[in-house]
């Protein structure tokens, strides 16, 4: 419901910035709109998606060597990319990190959760020498 009502406003302002309105409103109105989109995780195309269209919220997983910093890395990463992060501790000493989320968000999370503990392993290992 909340959502619904964040979105209508997303339109009222997008029609205030394409539409008639002097160039001081249209401005401002552009503005806030950006600040929104940002905000709430929306795309442009999306404020015209019919709801029924709309991208579904699953989850990806990735196995890694059970490290405590390394849930810091992925909870970190998850937020910033609008996901939400679990895991799970399997026998052999690994993790499985969960991403749950759009597909899109999910992607770029689990890309960069990869990247980053790959740059802090071989730093490690680099500085160890």
């Amino acid at each position: 419901m909340q959502n619904s009502k964040i979105i209508s406003k997303m339109k009222k302002l997008m029609a205030m910035a394409e539409g008639n309105a002097n160039e001081n409103e249209a401005m401002t109105a552009a503005r806030q709109l950006q600040v929104l989109l940002a905000k709430h995780n929306i795309s442009m195309s999306e404020l015209d998606t019919p709801e029924e269209e709309k991208e579904e919220i699953e989850s990806s997983y990735e196995s890694h060597k059970c490290r405590p910093w390394k849930r810091v890395v992925a909870m970190s990463v998850a937020k910033l990319y609008f996901c939400d992060m679990y895991f799970c501790r399997l026998g052999n000493g690994k993790s499985n990190y969960f991403f749950v989320g759009t597909e899109t968000n999910r992607t770029f999370a689990m890309q960069i959760f990869k990247l980053v503990v790959n740059s802090i392993e071989k730093e490690s290992r680099k500085q160890s020498k």
